[in-house]
């Protein structure tokens, strides 16, 4: 009987020992599978992420553009006109935060733009537009506040395009970007360059496309830290001074408001 118990109780040991080896491979498959379960969710996260930020990519793309597009001209890639006004507006505020700053606004006019056209074709005018427009993105650039200066160019409408300059005292050390205009630039002295601007394009107007530009004219105004304007006076004050001056017009004669300032228009060809 002790022995017969003795065999029942090895038994019964065996069976549970069997029943145990089965719990822990149950267990180690589990645990096997979850761990499975967890890589095939890490793999599918990553890839979701991955698309999001495909997408996140391609939607700021997307907004960039649609951006651009609003407020830039589609054939100049200058800024159009309400995005000009806009941009001079910035300039005027800045202005009267900083003591002695100044904001010039230049107007030019394509002279016999309409002549071009029908002489040689509206294809040839938007060739010479969209050049000039690309001319005045190289010549007029935003800056950074440290250097003291800030310029940019707008299309207007038609023939009609502007170019703003923010002059302010900036730290001489500062160096400027290459190409941009010198610190101590007066507003005679930003006339003098879109003059100078106008002509270098011209010169390659007439190599490019010959008998295309017959020059433009520039009027010009300043809003000063002591005599601060709007920008609708400041355009008023730029374009009657800019059409005083037309060819076949009576020359524009300088309205000086301070001793070392005046409206000026001119005529660059």
């Amino acid at each position: 009987m002790h022995r017969w118990g003795t065999r029942w109780q090895e038994g019964l040991l065996r069976r549970k020992n069997r029943g145990s080896l089965q719990e822990v491979a149950e267990a180690e498959w589990a645990h096997e599978a979850a761990d499975l379960a967890r890589h095939e969710q890490t793999v599918a996260l990553r890839e979701n992420i991955a698309a999001l930020t495909e997408k996140t990519v391609a939607l700021e793309a997307l907004e960039m553009r649609l951006r651009y597009q609003a407020t830039h001209d589609h054939l100049t890639g200058v800024l159009n006109k309400g995005a000009f006004e806009t941009a001079v507006d910035e300039l005027l505020k800045v202005q009267e935060n900083v003591q002695g700053a100044q904001v010039v606004l230049l107007l030019f006019d394509l002279n016999d733009f309409k002549g071009t056209n029908d002489a040689h074709g509206h294809s040839a005018g938007d060739r010479v537009l969209a050049g000039l427009g690309e001319h005045f993105n190289t010549r007029y650039r935003r800056a950074t506040d440290v250097t003291g200066l800030d310029s940019f160019s707008g299309r207007l409408g038609g023939d009609e395009f502007a170019a703003a300059v923010l002059l302010r005292p900036a730290d001489p050390s500062v160096p400027l970007p290459e190409g941009q205009l010198p610190r101590d630039t007066s507003p005679q002295g930003v006339l003098q360059y879109a003059q100078a601007s106008l002509f270098e394009f011209g010169e390659q107007m007439n190599i490019e496309l010959p008998g295309h530009w017959h020059g433009a004219t520039i009027g010009m105004a300043v809003s000063t830290w002591e005599s601060p304007l709007t920008y609708q006076r400041l355009f008023d004050e730029a374009d009657a001074a800019m059409y005083a001056s037309k060819p076949g017009r009576q020359a524009a004669i300088p309205r000086a408001r301070t001793p070392d300032l005046a409206d000026i228009a001119i005529e660059a060809t």
